[in-house]
């Protein structure tokens, strides 16, 4: 339960607007940043039911979730802050720690205690807030057309 908590303050740190701009060909790709985002937050709720399950093939199967959802963020997001890409290192980190754990233990004990100290880490907060700040300003909702 306290991987619930913990992954409350990353998805709140990441999250998307649904009405973004479109991409222009050599800025961001609104709509496939606004997906990986909200891929990634459905991988991250699912790491918490396999986790609270002790489900280890669900949890590999979340990581994998997470690492694609990633992938697609930095696809979408060329011009990506620091705090950005420490967030995504950051989780990475996390899947890969999770898939060895999970390969070695299908138990995946301790595994609770690393994610909870891991999630504390200040770079998915400030990173999370980071890459919305960037989507928010470079994506901005699509204006309503007049009828």
């Amino acid at each position: 339960m306290a991987v619930t908590a913990l992954l409350g303050i990353v998805l709140a740190a990441c999250t998307s607007t649904p009405d973004a701009a479109p991409a222009s060909s050599s800025g961001p790709d609104c709509t496939l940043a606004r997906t990986a985002m909200d891929d990634y937050s459905v991988a991250l709720q699912d790491l918490a039911t396999s986790m609270e399950a002790g489900d280890a093939m669900s949890a590999i199967a979340a990581a994998d979730g997470m690492s694609y959802a990633l992938d697609q963020l930095q696809e979408a997001l060329p011009g990506m802050p620091a705090e950005g890409a420490t967030f995504v290192a950051a989780s990475r980190a996390v899947a890969v720690k999770v898939k060895q754990a999970a390969a070695d233990s299908p138990a995946m004990s301790g595994l609770l205690a690393d994610l909870t100290s891991d999630f504390a880490d200040p770079a998915f907060e400030q990173g999370g807030a980071a890459i919305d700040a960037y989507v928010d300003q470079a994506c901005p909702p699509a204006s309503p057309s007049a009828s």
